[in-house]
């Protein structure tokens, strides 16, 4: 073998497994540092040309090479060379795809497609026949039945429970703002504020009604405090959410585990999967909307537990709807999309009004506000953490005024509070 030609060979070995060691320090370095925070949305080209990274990865790729060829190219054997050849083709097949794929924050798991956003975006499933999908028990914090909340048990005597139903934006964490903000308030009466967070990304309101009638009873509430809207405007999959069946399958073994964790794996499965298109019908449409809320107001007002009703507030109207929602067809068009919103937003008003319930209107609350691009993530639907601390304090404000005056336990003189855009909304 020619002089020249064994050099490129050496190259070839070195800057493959250079590569994979760049994309492994890459993924570290991401993942404890938080050096990328969304791949998915964003080109991992253009990641790189906004930074050092391919000066990083030449510089890397050379280093390798010196190193190795001051360590192996003194008497460099033919047999040595053809071992790490094979080693190098391998790594480029197998390796260097799979870590690429993860540095893009490429992810693909079949299942029930319902529209934006994905939950396996955020943290993974397993299926459910009742919710679709739940978490999965095996990661840290979640329970028994697929929440990131405590196990339930019977609620202490001390304790005022309160139970929130919701999707992405609840699940952000504003119940836990508001057991803090509560704690303090409630020193007085000697109570320890609970709160209980079985909301999940990408729920709707079909699945928060089956939450209320799976474990209602069960979770010993003093209060529920509701949050829909989002999901179930976006367009839906196959079916309706009232239409959709899960089949019961069987526990995967652990080998089919670790395999469907693969990412080439996972982009065969895309590549040779048709994704479906989405129907021009909502996931919950309007009437089913009004049904659900209901259904979840009169499972609770029955065992005289108070309810309050949120609207779902967005910067949409003022700051204009997220092109790419009507790219991922969550939406049919950005018009149509807001307008579905008001009247979503609409239903769970007349919802409340109809039974007497409480109604904290956020959308109307926080519209009013100055600065929206502090209260809203860049899709004018998520909290910023300024807006979590305001939702907080709403609801917080809210149960302090409206709740806690007609509980025997929890009475006191709140003349000197601050009242906030809340009412108590009759029936007609």
């Amino acid at each position: 073998m020619q002089a020249g030609e064994r050099n490129i060979l050496w190259l070839l070995v070195a800057g493959s497994l250079g590569i994979s060691l760049f994309l492994t320090l890459w993924l570290f370095f991401s993942d404890t540092f938080g050096i990328v925070s969304d791949l998915s949305d964003q080109k991992i080209g253009t990641i790189f040309a906004k930074s050092s990274k391919w000066l990083l990865a030449t510089a890397f790729i050379a280093t390798i090479l010196l190193l190795v060829k001051r360590i192996f190219l003194k008497n460099p054997g033919e047999r040595t060379l053809n071992i790490l050849l094979l080693v190098a083709v391998l790594n480029l097949i197998l390796i260097v795809p799979e870590l690429g794929l993860r540095a893009y924050g490429f992810q693909y798991m079949s299942g029930v497609q319902f529209g934006y956003p994905k939950p396996e975006q955020f943290y993974h499933f397993r299926s459910d026949p009742n919710l679709f999908w739940v978490f999965d028990k095996n990661q840290a914090g979640v329970n028994a039945q697929g929440f990131h909340a405590a196990e339930f048990s019977a609620k202490q005597k001390e304790n005022w429970r309160i139970l929130f139903l919701g999707d992405s934006c609840t699940f952000q964490g504003y119940p836990d703002l508001v057991e803090s903000i509560l704690n303090i308030r409630a020193l007085p009466y000697k109570k320890q504020v609970e709160s209980i967070n079985l909301s999940v990304p990408g729920y709707s309101s079909h699945q928060g009604r089956k939450i209320a009638e799976l474990y209602g009873d069960e979770i010993e509430a003093d209060l529920v405090v509701v949050f829909f809207g989002w999901n179930d405007h976006w367009r839906a999959y196959r079916e309706p959410d009232h239409q959709k069946q899960i089949p019961q399958k069987q526990q995967p073994s652990l080998f089919v585990k670790m395999i469907s964790k693969i990412r080439m794996v996972q982009a065969l499965n895309r590549l040779t999967t048709k994704p479906p298109s989405p129907l021009l019908t909502n996931r919950v449409p309007p009437e089913h909307y009004k049904e659900n809320l209901t259904a979840i107001a009169r499972k609770f007002k029955k065992q005289s537990i108070p309810i309050i009703f949120l609207t779902a507030p967005s910067s949409h109207q003022r700051l204009g709807f997220p092109e790419k929602l009507v790219i991922l067809q969550s939406v049919t068009d950005a018009q149509t999309a807001i307008k579905e919103h008001n009247l979503y937003n609409d239903i769970a008003r007349q919802v409340a009004r109809e039974n007497g319930l409480l109604l904290l209107d956020l959308s109307n609350a926080m519209e009013a506000t100055g600065n929206l691009t502090t209260l809203f993530t860049e899709d004018g639907i998520h909290f910023t953490p300024q807006g979590l601390n305001v939702v907080a304090y709403l609801i917080s404000q809210t149960i302090e005024t409206q709740v806690w005056p007609k509980t025997p336990e929890m009475r006191a003189d709140l003349s000197a509070k601050i009242g906030i855009s809340a009412r108590h909304e009759k029936p007609n």
